[in-house]
C-alpha cells in the first residue's frame, strides 16, 4: 500500500487542480459512486492517508505523459474519481472497521454491484466489487474494502472507490498502475466464464421478441 500512496502523492504534486461544486455533484450522482464521507471518524493517528483525485485532476493526469504514454492516458481519461482512504487498525477500531466492511457489502450487493473477489483468512478480509454496464462490456465503478497485515506496521484498512467507465480488459492494468490491492493479480476480464455467461444471458434477453 505504500507504493499506492507514493504514486498518488506524486500525481497530486504534479497535477494540483480545483474542482467546482457542480463537477463534484456530477460524480456523486454517478451510479459508480460510493459515499465514503463517514471515513473521517477513522482518519486519526499516524498511519493515515486520504486521497481524492477528481475529474479535472484526472484529465490533467491523462495529458502528463504526452504521446509517450498512451496506455496511461487511456486508463484515466474516462475516470471521474479515484478515492483512497487508508489507516491503521487496532483494538480500538477493529470492530467498527469490520462493521463498515459488512455494511458496504450489503449496500453494494443490494444495488446491482457484483462482488468479484472475496478473501477472508486469519484476520485479513478483502472484498472487491464492480458495477457492470448493461451489456457487460465495461465497468462503471469499482470498490475495494480491505483489511490486511503489513510487515512491522500491524494491520491496515484500505477503502477505494473508482468512478468512471473502465473497460474490463484494462481492469488489471488499472490495479497494477495504481497498486490497488489484489486487482492486478486477478484473472477477471470480459472473457472469464462467469462474465461471459452473464453477457450472453443479457444478449439473449435482448433478442427475445417483446410481447
Amino acid at each position: 500500500m505504500k507504493k499506492l500512496m507514493f504514486t498518488f502523492l506524486m500525481l497530486i504534486t504534479f497535477a494540483g487542480a480545483n474542482v467546482s461544486a457542480q463537477e463534484k455533484e456530477d460524480y456523486k450522482n454517478d451510479p459508480g459512486y460510493l459515499d465514503l464521507s463517514d471515513m473521517s471518524k477513522f482518519m486519526q493517528g499516524e498511519r493515515v492517508t486520504d486521497i481524492e483525485l477528481e475529474s479535472n485532476m484526472l484529465k490533467m493526469l491523462s495529458k502528463l505523459g504526452g504521446d509517450e504514454k498512451p496506455e496511461f492516458r487511456q486508463l484515466v481519461a474516462n475516470l471521474k474519481l479515484i478515492r483512497v482512504n487508508s489507516f491503521g487498525v487496532d483494538e480500538s477500531n477493529k470492530n467498527a472497521v469490520m462493521e463498515k466492511i459488512n455494511s458496504i457489502d450489503k449496500q453494494l450487493t443490494g444495488r446491482k454491484w457484483e462482488r468479484i473477489f472475496k478473501m477472508k483468512n486469519k484476520g485479513e478480509n478483502t472484498n472487491i466489487y464492480v458495477l457492470p454496464s448493461g451489456d457487460y462490456e465495461n465497468v462503471l465503478g469499482l470498490v475495494v474494502a480491505s483489511v490486511d497485515s503489513k510487515r512491522g506496521n500491524g494491520r491496515e484498512a484500505t477503502f477505494v472507490n473508482i468512478v468512471g467507465k473502465i473497460n474490463m480488459e484494462q481492469l488489471g492494468k488499472l490495479g497494477t498502475k495504481f497498486h490497488i490491492p489484489n486487482i492486478g493479480d486477478m484473472k477477471k476480464d470480459k472473457d472469464s466464464k462467469e462474465w461471459k455467461k452473464k453477457k450472453d444471458e443479457k444478449a439473449l434477453k435482448d433478442e427475445k421478441p417483446q410481447k
